[in-house]
């Protein structure tokens, strides 16, 4: 019995495409020599069919895989990248440690101030005593968010000069004046350590600084230097 007849038709198939375009040689016995090197044996033929399903299959996946909707981080996920994110951000303005727990923070970078003049202080500068504390660095220097906030007001003042306003979640007015290039909008919600604007000399101003009003609920300023204080900072 032909051994074809205990083959799948696929087999059979293929191997008469084999004996079919098997080369003939220039000598010999065309009949059997061709014949014995072209011809498979049925298993040699099966597991040849195998493999070339196996691949089919494993493309198919690949590009099954390749089509699939890549999936959506979890609220983990997004948390820990957005601790990620407001730690190095702090970082980068020279504070250390567990940073990410920080929830007030100093209104320019550490070490790029000098502290001149005070809260309560008075002379011919001022129309009456002063109603903040100065931070003195060079013009340009990047001033930040101390907390979580809004900015609520935006605005150039005879005296305060470029004035930013950012209210924070207690409701707690922090006015950042004498500004030279504003980096916020009107109504933008903002992270501590967000870049509020750069340090200025406009208005009444004798030099480049940040004037720094602290108002509890939007009402009479309190001293900066203490309520900093208050909050675990030592400008």
């Amino acid at each position: 019995m032909s051994p074809a007849r205990f083959l799948r038709p696929g087999l059979v198939a293929l191997a008469t495409v084999l004996l079919l375009t098997a080369p003939v040689p220039a000598t010999g016995d065309v009949t059997t020599t061709t014949l014995n090197e072209a011809a498979m044996s049925p298993s040699t033929l099966e597991s040849t069919l195998e493999r070339g399903k196996d691949k089919r299959d494993n493309d198919k996946r690949e590009r099954a895989a390749k089509k699939s909707p890549k999936k959506a981080p979890t609220v983990a996920e997004v948390y820990a990248q957005f601790q990620d994110v407001r730690a190095n951000r702090l970082k980068s303005l020279g504070y250390f440690g567990d940073v990410a727990s920080l929830e007030y923070i100093l209104p320019v970078p550490a070490y790029s101030y000098q502290l001149t003049a005070g809260f309560g202080a008075f002379g011919p500068m001022w129309s009456s005593t002063h109603t903040g504390l100065d931070f003195s660095a060079p013009i340009g220097t990047s001033l930040v968010a101390v907390a979580d906030g809004t900015i609520t007001g935006i605005s150039l003042h005879p005296s305060y000069g470029l004035l930013t306003i950012l209210t924070l979640v207690d409701g707690t007015e922090v006015w950042y004046a004498h500004q030279d290039t504003p980096s916020v909008m009107l109504g933008q919600t903002v992270e501590i350590g967000h870049p509020i604007g750069t340090v200025g000399s406009s208005g009444n101003s004798t030099g480049p600084h940040l004037h720094l009003e602290v108002r509890p609920a939007g009402g009479a300023p309190v001293d900066p230097n203490l309520w900093l204080i208050d909050r675990a900072l030592t400008p």
